[in-house]
């Protein structure tokens, strides 16, 4: 797996923050794996399941938001669109993240890619700066439902969406009316 160095800490492949440890401790860890594996433990398996279990991803926190505010309080419309809009750029790209790990650069480079891809019009940049909300939004409701710690940060914060043409829709009155 390809590693970057970021901080003090090192990232895998998968975007998943790991901390950089010396040669030293690395030794006694794989040297401590190395003894679990001969009494017949699996520390991976174990690791796995742990992790899954408790914490939470990008997508059980739009669930999460789906179900407990825009079903309860959006317009057909919006679910729709906030469905399909999840269903096709979120989910698929974002949706494995675990909270805890997901960072700015991460959505930052998500988002840009959703707007570079726009043509001459501007609906995927539309689309690119619903999808930040979405992101946003779930985040936070997953912070007040107690499932993040308050000071993790809101990964989307200080991204800047891109610029929007304003649309101007003039009522066309009629003179016999």
């Amino acid at each position: 797996r390809r590693k970057v160095k970021v901080g003090v800490h090192s990232r895998n492949a998968d975007g998943r923050r790991t901390p950089i440890v010396g040669v030293e401790e690395a030794r006694k860890l794989a040297e401590t794996l190395r003894i679990q594996i001969a009494g017949g433990a699996d520390p991976w398996r174990e690791r796995r399941s742990a992790r899954t279990s408790t914490v939470p991803t990008l997508a059980d926190a739009f669930d999460h938001y789906l179900r407990e505010h825009i079903m309860k309080r959006a317009t057909a419309t919006t679910l729709a669109t906030t469905r399909t809009v999840a269903r096709v750029h979120i989910l698929p790209s974002l949706g494995k993240f675990e909270l805890c790990y997901l960072d700015r650069f991460t959505v930052a480079s998500w988002h840009s890619k959703i707007g570079a891809d726009a043509p001459a019009g501007q609906g995927k940049r539309a689309i690119a700066n619903r999808a930040l909300t979405i992101v946003r939004a779930s985040f936070e409701h997953a912070a007040r439902a107690g499932w993040i710690d308050a000071s993790t940060p809101n990964p989307c914060t200080r991204i800047r969406p891109f610029p929007e043409r304003v649309r101007h829709r003039d009522a066309v009155l009629n003179a016999d009316a």
